[in-house]
């Protein structure tokens, strides 16, 4: 099927199960994704279309897991390599700390594509532990739900605080929403549930995550990622965020403790 989409890049069939899903649960998902990665190699071998295909790394929250995942797939010519079975019930401690794992096993001259991640402050996050690539519904679904995001925090435009406000979503923005229209006229737009202020919305969401990538690129190959980080970072952080760094925090300590 990838095939005849002529997809860029394929990917093989994963499990993907709850990450809070026993040792051995976890690790029958994970041998099964081998075994379909294996297979799905031979298949693109076949046929010679041109197009990448990647192994996902598997294991939940498990690190022996984790590691036995990707020193398995790694001996195999894969273009890339996934980290798949994240973001589905972990907490944001174990969501990391999986990722920085995974990714230290991983060959540095592939690319590494988190799957199904996240938010912006998540992507930020990953970057920091060695990952290139994402993907999520993160940036649409928000829309449908009336959040902007924007280089000043997230935006609830649904508010009525800024039913009279002139300016765009975000004035750092260059996308088309931004362009021309008003955060008064958004709000107007969801408000009254039309269809057109979540597809204004999730343009500019979009964008958003480009121009974040962008910079996230930038920082890089000015060797400054660190500094680039903590400027988004305080750029983008919302109250959640904030509130799941709190808690990642006192767990550290009590580790420490």
């Amino acid at each position: 099927m990838q095939q005849a989409i002529n997809s860029e890049i394929m990917m093989v069939l994963d499990v993907c199960i709850d990450s809070r899903t026993d040792e051995a649960g976890t690790r029958e998902a994970m041998e099964r994704t081998h075994r379909w990665a294996v297979r799905s190699l031979a298949a693109k071998e076949k046929r010679s279309t041109g197009q990448a295909l990647f192994g996902i790394v598997q294991g939940g929250v498990h690190p022996a897991l984790r590691d036995a995942s990707a020193e398995f797939l790694t001996k195999l010519p894969f273009d890339g390599f996934a980290i798949g079975g994240l973001a589905v019930g972990e907490t944001k401690v174990e969501r990391d700390t999986m990722t920085e794992r995974a990714t230290a096993s991983l060959p540095q001259d592939k690319p590494r594509y988190l799957m199904g991640v996240g938010t912006p402050t998540d992507l930020l996050e990953a970057v920091l532990r060695g990952v290139d690539m994402f993907d999520c519904i993160i940036p649409t679904k928000m829309a449908q739900q009336g959040y902007a995001y924007t280089f000043q925090g997230l935006v609830r435009i649904t508010r009525t605080a800024y039913r009279l406000e002139d300016g765009p979503l975000d004035p750092e923005c260059d996308c088309y929403v931004c362009k021309r229209y008003t955060r008064g006229y958004l709000q107007h737009l969801m408000r009254g549930k039309h269809h057109l202020g979540s597809r204004f919305l999730s343009v500019h969401n979009v964008r958003h995550y480009q121009k974040l990538m962008e910079r996230i690129r930038e920082g890089i190959l000015r060797n400054g990622y660190a500094q680039t980080y903590r400027e988004l970072k305080a750029a983008v952080a919302t109250p959640k965020d904030l509130k799941d760094e709190a808690a990642a925090t006192a767990v550290t300590l009590k580790d420490v403790g």
